[in-house]
């Protein structure tokens, strides 16, 4: 294992001096009790950080590294990686962000995802209701992956239009 880790650490460095992007999911959760947590990755940036991470590899695919945790330990695990790495992560965060910061009204996309296929897939209550510790959760995430980033940044088009369809991913 020890072998395996070294290998890891090295490849990890690599792609830091090489400066290439990795991604990373991430399904917000706001346990601190439960397992309500995942992120997944196709580079394992688990293992070597002392998490171990569920394997799932296709045939025609590159494997991906999965891991489900409290929302505690999996910000420990977020904030214990490298500030470099961190800088070069693509993210996709399954949370309730918005460009103008943290959502405080109903939005359209809250109706959206509270019905049709969307229905019983997302947090009974909306972000102006008992959502708003998946609002905090997502925004103490971001934070501690991206330092400080303000979201709104994240949003280089503007706003999107709310007469827009939702689309399950």
């Amino acid at each position: 294992m020890a072998i395996r880790r070294s290998n890891l650490l090295r490849e990890l460095l690599d792609l830091i001096q090489q400066q290439h992007r990795w991604p990373l999911g991430v399904d917000v959760g706001w346990s601190h009790q439960k397992r309500s947590m995942a992120v997944a990755s196709t580079v394992d940036v688990f293992t070597p950080f002392n998490v171990r991470p569920v394997v799932v590899s296709a045939d025609t695919a590159s494997p991906i590294f999965a891991w489900e945790g409290k929302f505690k330990n999996v910000c420990e695990w977020v904030s214990g990686l490298p500030e470099k790495l961190r800088s070069l992560v693509v993210v996709a965060v399954d949370g309730p962000i918005g460009p103008e910061g943290r959502p405080a009204i109903l939005r359209y996309v809250d109706g959206a995802c509270q019905s049709g296929q969307c229905h019983r897939r997302c947090p009974p209550a909306s972000v102006t209701g008992g959502g708003q510790m998946l609002v905090q959760r997502t925004y103490e995430f971001i934070d501690k992956l991206c330092g400080g980033l303000q979201v709104q940044q994240l949003f280089k088009h503007g706003t999107p239009s709310p007469r827009r369809k939702a689309v399950e991913a």
